[in-house]
């Protein structure tokens, strides 16, 4: 028996509710108070739209100039470990640069709301302009792994999360979230690293 759309929804917006891209975590305080917008996504009821209409065959190019960051990887690990208490660091980011040309930290977070470990990364966008498009693409290639039931709590496309079944299990599925962290994000802002897309993918249990 596959998991119930409905209760996947439910399931990511709680994963939305905690994560970084909500804004709601803070260096000063491990139980800092979430965000209006964090608590908003977990209680109201959420607006369920279409899979953003990206082709998946298609070769996006992306506009801009190419994001370049002056942090390295061990100084994005010490950044990371103050900004987002609620996230431990399991396995260490390390910096790439992808074929969009942009910085891309990757590593293995656990989270103080999942017994299970999930893939986290920050990819640095130039603008705002590109870091939606970045997003887009990302989502696009999150539909290709299989991803699908995409949801858009907050109404404005800068925030979307998905499921897949995972095969031989009864309910239990993958997640795929990823969203646009603004400058005045305060991930963003205590990171230093301007615009950027987060996602992280792991897994719901029944």
């Amino acid at each position: 028996m596959q998991l119930k759309p409905i209760t996947a929804i439910i399931v990511l917006l709680l994963m939305v509710a905690s994560l970084s891209i909500a804004g709601c975590t803070s260096s000063t305080s491990p139980t800092a108070t979430p965000t209006v917008e964090a608590s908003r996504a977990a209680t109201a009821t959420p607006t369920v739209t279409a899979s953003p209409s990206v082709a998946a065959t298609a070769t996006p190019t992306v506009t801009g100039s190419p994001s370049t960051s002056s942090l390295s990887a061990s100084e994005f690990n010490a950044r990371y470990a103050k900004v987002n208490p609620d996230y431990k660091i399991a396995t260490p980011f390390t910096k790439t640069t992808n074929t969009r040309g942009h910085a891309v930290y990757s590593g293995i977070v656990k989270s103080e709301y999942s017994s299970d470990n999930s893939k986290m990364s920050v990819e640095l966008c130039s603008s705002q302009s590109d870091a939606q498009e970045t997003l887009q693409q990302i989502l696009a290639s999150a539909k290709q792994q299989g991803y699908s039931d995409f949801v858009d709590p907050f109404g404005n496309g800068t925030l979307w999360g998905g499921y897949k079944p995972i095969p031989n299990t009864s309910d239990e599925v993958y997640t795929f979230i990823a969203g646009i962290n603004e400058p005045t994000n305060p991930f963003s802002a205590e990171m230093g690293v301007g615009y950027n897309v987060e996602t992280i993918e792991g897994t719901a249990p029944p």
